[in-house]
């Protein structure tokens, strides 16, 4: 304050303090938008005043835009800005990291206020039209999500399914945002495939795809981020909007904010949410069984013989399957109960055998059902002694 006293000219008191928040999906546009906006406004000076009122060099930084581009910006030290055209106008901006993004704070007389004012905003309409976010796949913590090769081949579902949740993405991937709002649940005990095909989703959506977790929430909380990740899958639509895990942390206020958000006043075309979960119990009724919300309610259970079968036929080595037919045919028949993700497991752990102790890969098969079933066992019986088995689960 010192120093912005100095610089403006007038006391400490006759002084504006204008601050807005830029979170981390959002770092990219804004920051290029600020660098545009200073077009009109020459640097004075740029200094790194600490709270204690001593200095440090400022920091700059350099911050993705999408997964191709990245450019380096000041992410921490105050500018002493004088208008080009009115070189009485002065102001200070000075910018800082937060927990989830930036704190933006502009020091102003207070006749120039408005100024200020008019400068963060102009900065947020030209950040919204650059939207270097559209098309992106993403978390909402900000972090850019590489596109896999892993496509439908690689996703073993019951038919109806499958048929499901490859149609979602047909329909955005062709309408855009002329699709009318959509929504999908997954649910089903864990290893049955929901995260998988939520990768898979990821990877063959030719739009905007945001992936949000319960780590994303850490600072703002479900109900704020879950807000936040909505006003962003409408500003990049056309997107999908992959809520994982969602029976983590619902409660009455988050499940308020999803019916507005999915059937409210406003109608979000080009959005589809899908949410996945291992407990479909904790979904009011209100919410789940509403029309218009979610279209699509699809449970993911333990794989059958036959899918078992596909999964065996697609993970091991085309070169040996032939030899390793009947211990294939075997671990289908053993595996019976099995999550896919128990099935892959054996496949990874037989490979492992296979190289490490000059087994063939039949012998491997055998032994690597006989060690994931042993681990299995020594779980229930653990969960048993402990009080948290639950039968069939």
């Amino acid at each position: 304050y010192a120093w912005a006293s100095r610089f403006l000219g007038i006391p400490v008191k006759a002084i504006q303090e204008i601050r807005d928040f830029i979170p981390s999906p959002r770092i990219g546009s804004f920051l290029s938008a600020l660098e545009e906006a200073l077009g009109g406004w020459r640097v004075d000076d740029c200094r790194n005043i600490t709270r204690d009122g001593t200095e440090c060099p400022p920091v700059h930084d350099t911050i993705r835009l999408n997964a191709r581009q990245a450019k380096t910006f000041l992410v921490e030290g105050t500018r002493f800005l004088r208008s080009v055209e009115d070189p009485e106008t002065k102001l200070l901006l000075k910018i800082g990291p937060d927990w989830s993004g930036l704190i933006l704070t502009v020091l102003a007389p207070f006749e120039r206020a408005g100024t200020a004012v008019e400068l963060i905003q102009r900065c947020w309409t030209r950040a919204r039209e650059l939207n270097f976010l559209r098309g992106e796949a993403f978390s909402l913590s900000g972090e850019f999500l590489e596109r896999g090769a892993q496509d439908w081949q690689d996703l073993f579902l019951e038919p109806e399914n499958l048929r499901a949740v490859r149609r979602v993405i047909d329909l955005v991937n062709q309408r855009g945002t002329a699709l009318a709002s959509r929504g999908m649940v997954l649910m089903g005990p864990p290893g049955t495939g929901k995260t998988l095909a939520a990768r898979i989703m990821l990877n063959t959506a030719e739009c905007t795809f945001l992936w949000v977790s319960a780590r994303d929430f850490y600072r703002s909380g479900a109900f704020g981020g879950l807000a936040y990740a909505f006003e962003l899958a409408r500003e990049c639509a056309p997107t999908v909007l992959l809520v994982e895990d969602v029976d983590n942390w619902i409660d009455r206020y988050v499940v308020d904010l999803m019916k507005t958000e999915m059937d409210g006043l406003a109608q979000h075309a080009g959005v589809v949410t899908v949410v996945t979960t291992n407990a479909p119990e904790v979904f009011p009724e209100a919410l789940i069984d509403r029309p218009g919300r979610f279209h699509d309610v699809l449970r993911f259970g333990l794989p059958g013989p036959a899918i078992r079968r596909a999964m065996l036929d697609r993970w091991l080595p085309q070169s040996e399957k032939a030899a390793a037919s009947d211990a294939a045919e075997r671990a289908v028949v053993a595996s019976e109960g099995w999550s896919g993700a128990h099935v892959r497991e054996l496949v990874s752990f037989a490979l492992v055998l296979r190289d490490q102790d000059g087994l063939s890969l039949a012998q491997a098969l055998d032994r690597a059902v006989q060690k994931v079933q042993e681990q299995r066992e020594l779980i229930a019986e653990r969960q048993a002694e402990t009080g948290r088995y639950r039968p069939g689960a």
